[in-house]
């Protein structure tokens, strides 16, 4: 057990729940809806290969594989789950590449959830008309791993499948504390549940076939029956059974993180056996802090100084009802951009890289500081003028990240020398473990504005003095970051670090968390309804402007934007048509459709509506 004294500074561990799922059907048993074991392509191709329905590799899933309408008007949620090796991973980017031709379906991407889902919602039009509609998912990060969705719309309640299953299985985990952690030597009930997500029902006991608890981390935290028993790291129940009880066993002596695997086997309504897999984390805590999260609280706009103002919510727990007494100082960095490789490609890897290349990084304990070093990449050298490629070794920040087992290797680390092409040493200084499979990158404070002829840069600030906060008596603080306009539809980081003293050898001890997001503002862009004549054919463009509802107007640059759009006598004959970011001649950002009018006696209008930035592409 590692003790921290406080409240000279706080140390902190990351609190997970409900960090991963998965459901696949039971191999030999069949698949519904449509009866083949099949993963499309973004293109609508079969894929040969793995098995859409095991639990191995990386998958995008959709629990409800036919969705049927009969309301005009009325809305839907539509999940796509992504999953790797039988759990929901977070922190994956799902997008639409094929949209439906009649209602709309939003947002057009989004970032999974602890679960590992996306969740979209569709609309349906005012009017009502027989239809059924393809609509394809897709995982960002890799484009070539889809998922077709049928959308049915009809007013004929007669034609619903009853054999469609409309339900969104989930596993909910309850600890009778009300909170994810015990102290040491502490025991408490975990209630474990089925429950359809949509409805927050649970499933019915005689649908059951077993559930199965087992803890990762068994030097920390054991389990038993509810009755009790000699505790242990695995427990399967027997069928019919919904919910069940585990009893938590903490360690006297150990404490940490725990990761808990829940699987649950079940029938679903169409008489198919399936398996949902999930992990929640409970912290073990010692008397003291070792846990935050990062929420967005909204972004402002100060008039006077013509900056934007993005609050963040900081929090950190204790075994106390989610409070704590001490004091404490967490350190807040952001990276506002990212150093490029010789082949200008972001120095950026693992869970927010555009591509899953398999590359990862390592963190060692180095004489008192920490090394990285790379696997299956070689990108680190010294920045050259003539190219604008490499590292400014003077301005440089590293962000590292993992899951809740790596948290002291997480967060920003201050660079000290770049040792070769696959290996940074750090300044830092570290006297932790090894941890591998991390994400990292390399980046800056500032944002260079790319079509500026003075070399402008666009730095974010971190409202704090030397980045530092003190948390309240709640254990929360307050975060604010502030840019101006260049930087709304940026990607940045924000980097969490919380340092801790160990009394018994005076050695630092220390936890981070990188949050990933792009930066917008809370009111939408202007919108704009423009006019079709009769019977003519047009090109019908929109500019990104930042409208602040103070007088201040900005232009989008440098960036993208998507609109929802309204047709009236009108149909799109092709686009959207968007700016390319890193063009300057597209330096202003803009969206366009071609368009016709639908009855070539009378005139048409489209307009661009409730207009948003765009998630900034990685490259």
């Amino acid at each position: 057990m590692r003790k921290i004294l406080w409240p000279l500074l706080i140390g902190a561990a990351l609190l997970l729940s409900g960090c991963g799922s998965n459901d696949f059907d039971e191999p030999g048993k069949g698949n519904d809806n449509n009866g083949t074991n099949t993963e499309t392509t973004a293109d609508g191709n079969i894929t040969s290969g793995q098995d859409a329905n095991t639990s191995k590799g990386l998958k995008i899933e959709l629990p409800i594989e036919k969705v049927v309408i009969t309301q005009a008007g009325s809305s839907k949620k539509i999940i796509a789950r992504v999953t790797e090796n039988g759990f929901g991973v977070k922190g994956k980017t799902v997008v639409i590449k094929k949209m439906p031709d009649k209602g709309s379906l939003s947002p057009q991407e989004i970032t999974t959830d602890e679960a590992g889902d996306a969740t979209f919602t569709y609309r349906a039009p005012a009017s009502l008309e027989e239809k059924t509609m393809t609509v394809t998912f897709c995982l960002k990060e890799k484009e070539s791993l889809c998922k077709n969705l049928t959308l049915v719309l009809t007013q004929d309640v007669s034609n619903i499948d009853d054999a469609v299953d409309n339900i969104n299985y989930s596993i909910q985990f309850h600890l009778s504390n009300q909170a994810n952690n015990l102290a040491l030597g502490s025991k408490e009930n975990a209630i474990v549940t089925l429950i359809d997500k949509d409805t927050n029902e649970t499933i019915p006991a005689d649908r059951i076939e077993s559930f199965t608890i087992s803890s990762r981390d068994a030097n920390i935290l054991k389990i038993t029956p509810e009755s009790g028993g000699t505790p242990v790291s695995t427990i399967s129940y027997a069928a019919k059974q919904n919910p069940v009880t585990v009893l938590l066993n903490a360690d006297r002596i150990n404490s940490g993180l725990a990761i808990l695997e829940v699987t649950v086997k079940y029938t679903n309504k169409n008489g198919i056996s399936k398996t949902r897999g999930q992990l929640f984390a409970i912290a073990v805590l010692s008397g003291e802090p070792t846990a935050f999260s990062i929420n967005s609280d909204g972004v402002t706009y100060n008039f006077d100084t013509k900056q934007f103002e993005h609050k963040f919510i900081i929090q950190a727990v204790d075994n106390a009802g989610n409070r704590i007494s001490s004091p404490g100082v967490i350190n807040i960095s952001v990276m506002a951009s990212f150093a490029k490789d010789n082949t200008g490609k972001e120095i950026l890897y693992g869970r927010y890289e555009k591509d899953n290349n398999g590359i990862s990084a390592t963190l060692n304990p180095a004489s008192g500081s920490a090394e990285i070093i790379l696997s299956g990449a070689a990108p680190f050298s010294e920045y050259d003028d003539s190219t604008g490629l490499g590292i400014k070794k003077q301005r440089a920040m590293v962000a590292v990240f993992g899951d809740v087992e790596t948290y002291e290797a997480n967060g920003k680390w201050n660079l000290k020398e770049i040792v070769s092409g696959d290996k940074l040493l750090f300044s830092n200084e570290y006297h932790g473990d090894n941890h591998a499979g991390l994400g990292m990158a390399v980046g800056y404070n500032y944002r260079d504005k790319i079509c500026s002829n003075t070399y402008e840069e666009a730095v974010v600030y971190v409202d704090a003095n030397d980045g530092k906060y003190s948390l309240d008596k709640d254990g929360k603080a307050i975060v604010v970051i502030k840019h101006d306009a260049y930087m709304i539809g940026k990607r940045i980081m924000l980097m969490v670090n919380m340092t801790g003293l160990n009394p018994g050898s005076d050695r630092i001890l220390r936890s981070g968390e990188v949050h990933e997001t792009t930066l917008a503002f809370h009111l939408p862009l202007k919108g704009k309804t423009i006019n079709i004549p009769k019977g003519q054919t047009i090109d019908a463009y929109i500019t990104g402007v930042i409208d602040t509802g103070t007088g201040d107007e900005y232009s989008v640059r440098n960036s993208t934007f998507s609109c929802e759009i309204e047709l009236n006598n009108a149909k799109i004959v092709n686009g959207p048509f968007k700016n390319d970011p890193n063009d300057c001649g597209q330096e202003r950002a803009f969206l366009g459709y071609k368009v016709t009018t639908v009855d070539t006696a009378k005139d048409g209008s489209i307009t661009f509506k409730r207009c948003q930035v765009d998630a900034e592409k990685r490259f």
